[in-house]
């Protein structure tokens, strides 16, 4: 709202006025300096409880209607313009100029006080210009204050926009008209300090957070419902994708069984490993043992001679686990040496490994012809 409208008063607080007493004392300084019961004012107040000052403001609520300002109920906070320019801290006195359409308000600032010490709203309309309205301000506050020296700010301040957040009003002004001035924002951050700088009734504050609580209770239930149904859907869907996915891995899994049944058995891969063994020791023996310790959900790609007693094996499991359980049970069996997991990467949900080692001599080679190939 337009500061212009309002009667504006700093009251400072007795320091025995116990925090309890607060709006009676409010109550009672307003009823002393209006001519008008409060029943027929729109008023509010900011509150600086650590400096015991309090920055009053009242309006007339008949003569806020002849403005234009009739159904005030519609909006979230309804407070004067000057107010988002409060709750700052400056190291000196300073006086800061906010402009709006017909008038120039001045606020006075103490160091490090949130709130003014003095508001001055001067009408720059009707052929004034702002330049003379400051001037005015300036005079009315040397009148006031005689004995501070003021530093006033040379950019005009305008209002540029306000956003709210849920307890939260955030304010932010843009360039002075005359000076250039960066973008800033100040913020009041206490619910119950907006309610209290609101301009309407008693009443309607407490209908209006009771509504709004409300509001953020269904609109919180309504989020969060959403958000459980989106993750229902979400693992449906990996669920279906996931069964698909188990279908294609047995079938997968049933085809390199029946391939790695075959390489087991094969006699020509047997030949090829006695051959690289010199004869010393049968290849036959080295696949029977691995097979002894392979989990079934780990099957052989290809097993590669390196020299005598060195081979490579390559092959598929589902999980790293099971890798590291084979290489665990191999290394605890004693027959196997120098076990190195030489490569091991996940591919399309299946885990790829190279696993190379040694096979300790056996005393006395078997017959081959005595061991089980289903073995």
């Amino acid at each position: 709202m337009p500061a212009d409208l309002f009667f504006i008063e700093i009251i400072e607080i007795p320091e025995e006025t116990d925090s309890n007493e607060y709006d009676n004392f409010i109550e009672i300084s307003l009823e002393s300096l209006s001519p008008f019961s409060l029943d027929k004012l729109s008023w509010g107040y900011l509150l600086d409880e650590e400096n015991n000052r309090i920055v009053l403001y009242a309006a007339v609520t008949k003569r806020l209607e002849n403005e234009g300002y009739k159904d005030l109920n519609q909006f979230k906070y309804v407070f004067p313009s000057f107010l988002v320019f409060c709750n700052q801290s400056f190291a000196k006195h300073t006086v800061l100029y906010i402009k709006e359409k017909t008038s120039i308000s001045g606020l006075a600032f103490l160091p490090h006080n949130p709130l003014p010490l003095a508001v001055i709203t001067q009408s720059h309309d009707n052929g004034i210009a702002v330049d003379n309205a400051v001037q005015e301000i300036k005079s009315q506050l040397l009148s006031i204050h005689q004995t501070i020296s003021f530093h006033h700010e040379e950019a005009i301040r305008t209002v540029e926009s306000i956003q709210t957040q849920e307890n939260e009003v955030i304010i932010l002004h843009g360039n002075g008209i005359n000076k250039k001035e960066a973008v800033s924002s100040y913020s009041i951050k206490s619910n119950k300090t907006l309610w209290n700088a609101d301009i309407r009734s008693d009443q309607f504050a407490i209908d209006q957070q009771r509504l709004r609580n409300k509001e953020r209770y269904l609109w919180h239930t309504v989020v969060g419902s959403a958000i459980a149904a989106m993750l229902l859907l979400i693992c449906h869907i990996l669920t279906i994708a996931n069964a698909t996915r188990l279908v294609n891995k047995e079938y997968f899994v049933e085809e390199l069984s029946t391939e790695a049944n075959e390489i087991e058995t094969r006699d020509n891969l047997l030949a090829k490993l006695e051959m690289l063994t010199t004869g010393t020791m049968e290849p036959f023996i080295v696949l029977n043992t691995l097979n002894k310790y392979r989990p079934k959900t780990i099957y052989f790609q290809t097993i590669a001679a390196l020299s005598i007693k060195a081979f490579l094996i390559n092959g598929i499991a589902q999980n790293a686990q099971q890798v590291n359980d084979y290489t665990k049970k191999l290394e605890a069996s004693k027959k196997f040496k120098k076990i190195e997991l030489k490569d091991i990467r996940s591919r399309g949900g299946d885990i790829f490994f190279s696993l190379s080692f040694e096979m300790n001599m056996p005393d006395k080679v078997p017959d081959p012809t005595t061991v089980s190939y289903n073995e």
